[in-house]
């Protein structure tokens, strides 16, 4: 359950605040289906992001199956992204260096899914979304897609790659050319 009690989020002080949420209130019981719709600037992904935890409301309070969001801990509130709020965005949000297998793969990784589990779980996936045919595509951006900043940064296709998401990379050290962000669990 969600529940939204008298919830206020402003951003920034004086003349340039922006309340961006207004002593909204509601309650999403489970099973519920809901969506927002609104122009842009409305409030919809602040709703979001005070439910996930990203942001803490300026007043009020959010709390998902009983609990006050904005006084989780930092781990707490990256556990209840990862396991009880889900979004469907309108953009991918893949991990471009990864292929579509793998990044079905990390959330099960991530939470030390036997291997077993994670490729049958992936498989299941995939095909559910009629994809499993693009399973082990990557999806590289163009360097016109990039900015300036991630096209110094992006993999050339000639970086070793690991051939399943739990395995590190071919090398100890990030290869020449490839972000220095990447997560390779262990």
């Amino acid at each position: 359950m969600i529940e939204y009690r008298n919830v206020t989020k402003v951003f920034g002080t004086g003349d340039t605040a922006v309340k961006a949420v207004n002593d909204l209130s509601f309650t999403i019981e489970r099973g519920d289906f809901w969506s927002l719709m609104g122009p842009s600037g409305s409030g919809k992904s602040t709703i979001l992001h005070l439910i996930a935890g990203l942001t803490p409301p300026t007043s009020g309070a959010v709390l998902v199956e009983g609990r006050d969001v904005a006084k989780m801990s930092s781990k707490e509130s990256a556990e209840l992204r990862r396991r009880r709020v889900g979004y469907v965005l309108q953009t991918f949000n893949l991990l471009p260096f990864l292929t579509a297998e793998e990044n079905v793969a990390m959330p099960l990784v991530l939470d030390n899914v036997p291997q077993r589990e994670v490729d049958k779980r992936v498989v299941e996936a995939l095909e559910l979304v009629k994809m499993a045919h693009r399973a082990s595509i990557t999806r590289r951006p163009s360097p016109a897609a990039s900015s300036n900043a991630s096209r110094s940064r992006a993999p050339s296709s000639s970086t070793p790659r690991s051939s399943s998401p739990t395995s590190p990379p071919a090398t100890s050290t990030a290869p020449t050319g490839a972000p220095s962000w990447i997560l390779w669990p262990i």
